[in-house]
Protein backbone atom coordinates (compact mmCIF):
# COMPACT_ATOMS: atom_id res chain seq x y z
CA UNK A 1 0.00 0.00 0.00
CA UNK A 2 2.52 2.67 -1.08
CA UNK A 3 -0.13 5.26 -2.07
CA UNK A 4 -3.34 6.33 -0.32
CA UNK A 5 -5.90 8.78 -1.69
CA UNK A 6 -6.89 10.46 1.58
CA UNK A 7 -9.93 12.02 -0.11
CA UNK A 8 -11.53 8.56 -0.10
CA UNK A 9 -11.17 8.05 3.66
CA UNK A 10 -14.07 8.55 6.07
CA UNK A 11 -14.09 11.92 7.89
CA UNK A 12 -14.34 11.58 11.68
CA UNK A 13 -15.08 14.48 14.06
CA UNK A 14 -13.03 13.54 17.15
CA UNK A 15 -13.84 16.82 18.92
CA UNK A 16 -16.10 19.73 17.96
CA UNK A 17 -14.39 21.50 15.06
CA UNK A 18 -11.77 18.75 14.53
CA UNK A 19 -12.60 16.87 11.34
CA UNK A 20 -10.02 14.32 10.29
CA UNK A 21 -9.11 11.27 8.30
CA UNK A 22 -6.83 8.54 9.64
CA UNK A 23 -4.67 5.92 8.03
CA UNK A 24 -2.03 3.51 9.26
CA UNK A 25 1.21 1.92 8.18
CA UNK A 26 2.65 -1.09 10.00
CA UNK A 27 4.37 1.18 12.57
CA UNK A 28 2.74 4.63 12.32
CA UNK A 29 -0.66 6.30 12.49
CA UNK A 30 -1.34 9.39 10.41
CA UNK A 31 -4.04 12.00 10.92
CA UNK A 32 -5.08 14.63 8.42
CA UNK A 33 -7.21 17.32 10.09
CA UNK A 34 -9.21 20.33 9.08
CA UNK A 35 -10.07 22.65 11.96
CA UNK A 36 -12.93 25.07 12.40
CA UNK A 37 -11.62 28.49 13.46
CA UNK A 38 -11.70 28.79 17.27
CA UNK A 39 -11.78 25.06 18.01
CA UNK A 40 -9.41 23.77 20.68
CA UNK A 41 -8.32 20.73 22.67
CA UNK A 42 -7.36 20.31 26.31
CA UNK A 43 -3.69 20.10 27.22
CA UNK A 44 -2.62 16.48 27.37
CA UNK A 45 0.28 14.06 26.83
CA UNK A 46 0.73 10.45 25.72
CA UNK A 47 3.54 8.05 24.88
CA UNK A 48 3.12 8.46 21.10
CA UNK A 49 5.15 11.14 19.36
CA UNK A 50 3.34 13.57 17.07
CA UNK A 51 4.42 15.70 14.13
CA UNK A 52 2.16 18.55 13.06
CA UNK A 53 2.65 19.93 9.55
CA UNK A 54 0.50 22.98 8.77
CA UNK A 55 -0.45 23.02 5.09
CA UNK A 56 -2.80 25.99 5.03
CA UNK A 57 -3.87 28.66 7.51
CA UNK A 58 -2.55 29.05 11.05
CA UNK A 59 -2.59 26.90 14.18
CA UNK A 60 -1.61 28.07 17.66
CA UNK A 61 0.33 25.25 19.27
CA UNK A 62 1.87 24.91 22.72
CA UNK A 63 4.49 22.19 23.12
CA UNK A 64 6.18 21.77 26.51
CA UNK A 65 5.14 25.29 27.53
CA UNK A 66 6.37 26.99 24.32
CA UNK A 67 3.61 28.57 22.22
CA UNK A 68 3.97 29.42 18.55
CA UNK A 69 1.66 30.23 15.68
CA UNK A 70 2.38 27.50 13.14
CA UNK A 71 1.83 28.49 9.52
CA UNK A 72 2.44 26.76 6.20
CA UNK A 73 5.98 25.41 6.22
CA UNK A 74 6.22 25.19 10.03
CA UNK A 75 6.34 21.74 11.62
CA UNK A 76 5.60 21.13 15.32
CA UNK A 77 7.31 18.08 16.81
CA UNK A 78 5.84 16.69 20.04
CA UNK A 79 8.14 14.22 21.82
CA UNK A 80 6.79 11.25 23.79
CA UNK A 81 5.06 12.16 27.08
CA UNK A 82 5.45 15.93 26.56
CA UNK A 83 2.52 18.18 27.40
CA UNK A 84 0.89 19.82 24.38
Amino acid sequence: MPFIDTRTLKVVERLPGWQGRYFHSPTMTFGQYEFVRGSSIHEHFHPQEEVWNVIEGELEMTIDGVTEIARSGVVGIVPSNVSH
